[in-house]
This record gives C-alpha cells, sequence and structure tokens, in this order.
C-alpha cells in the first residue's frame, strides 16, 4: 500500500484483489469535491465542521510506485510504500469501500483531481483534515502515527529496534530534509 502526500493533503492507495489497486482520498465536500476554492469557502472548510467527501478511483495493474504515478493526475511529492496485513488492508478498504457504496446517490466525478466523490458521514475542519483521516485509516491498518497531523509532512520509518517488521510501520509526520524521488 502506499501513503501519498500530495503537499497539502494525502491520500491513500490499497491494493484490489483484482491486481489493481484503489486510490481513497478525503476532504470538505464545497472546496475539494466540487473545487470551489474561493476564500469564504477556504476559511468555512477550516474553522468550523463542514460537509465532507470520501474520493476514490480504481488504478489498474500492479501497484508499483510507478503505476502509482503514472495513473495519479496530481502533484505527488511524496510517495511512501509501507508493508501491512493483508487483512487489515481488505477490512479498511471494505469500510472505505461501504461509505463509498451507502453515498452513492451523492457521487460526483472530479475532473481536476481524477476522482469520484460521495458525501463521507464524518465533517471536515482543521482538526479533522485529510492527513487526520489518512492517520486514521493508517492506524486502522496497524501503523503508529506520530505527532500531530494538520499539514501533509510525512516520513515513513520502522520502529526503533523492530526494522524488519512487515506491518508495525512508525509513520511519522514531520519536516522535509529534502524532496522525496
Amino acid at each position: 500500500m502506499f501513503v501519498l502526500d500530495h503537499g497539502r493533503h494525502a491520500s491513500l492507495i490499497l491494493p484490489a484483489g483484482d491486481g489493481g489497486s484503489v486510490r481513497y482520498s478525503y476532504g470538505d465536500w464545497q472546496y475539494y469535491a466540487q473545487v470551489e476554492t474561493g476564500t469564504s469557502e477556504a476559511s468555512a472548510a477550516l474553522l468550523w465542521p463542514t460537509r465532507a467527501g470520501l474520493g476514490r478511483r480504481q488504478l489498474q495493474g500492479p501497484s508499483t510506485s510507478a503505476s502509482v504515478r503514472g495513473q495519479v493526475g496530481v502533484w505527488i511529492e511524496g510517495l511512501y510504500e509501507v508493508i501491512v496485513d493483508a487483512g487489515r488492508i481488505e477490512a479498511v478498504r471494505a469500510r472505505l469501500d461501504s461509505i463509498y457504496e451507502a453515498n452513492l446517490e451523492t457521487r460526483i466525478y472530479n475532473a481536476a483531481y481524477d476522482l469520484e466523490f460521495v458525501h463521507h458521514p464524518r465533517a471536515y475542519w482543521a482538526l479533522h483534515n485529510s492527513n487526520e483521516a489518512v492517520a486514521v485509516w493508517l492506524k486502522q491498518l496497524g501503523c503508529r502515527v506520530r505527532r500531530p497531523v494538520l499539514f501533509s509532512n510525512w516520513t515513513v520509518e520502522p520502529p526503533p529496534g523492530e526494522s524488519d517488521s512487515l506491518f508495525d510501520i512508525v509513520i511519522v509526520i514531520s519536516k522535509k530534509t529534502e524532496r522525496p524521488r
């Protein structure tokens, strides 16, 4: 699976049973899903709880960094591969897909982000933004997340003394010292 750092926000790529993968993203409905990015929309999204959207897109082919970079049509500042338990991936994907399926009547396509969005039941605001949502999903996948996740400043490192662990990965939110490749 992959964590994508898009500069301001993050998204998650989970492998799918068909050999492809699925990109999931979370954000303010008006600002992110509908791309209404004026000052009043940005202020509302940050200052008080607003309607949220869950973005989703099926990606084809193998779940590799090259495939992800080739199919995600938005800026990727950092792409981090994290190995987690397959059962946990399935459980998180099933939860996200159930939210998506339960809200299909609200589905819209956003060409700017190449995602289909549906309403998400949890409100969006500064303290529950896309980075926090991805951090919650990562915790559900068995990862540990350190530091507040207000901004998308991701680095990934194995837990101290457990570098051979396959699914106990620490996601560290910190300032980047160099641009990931």
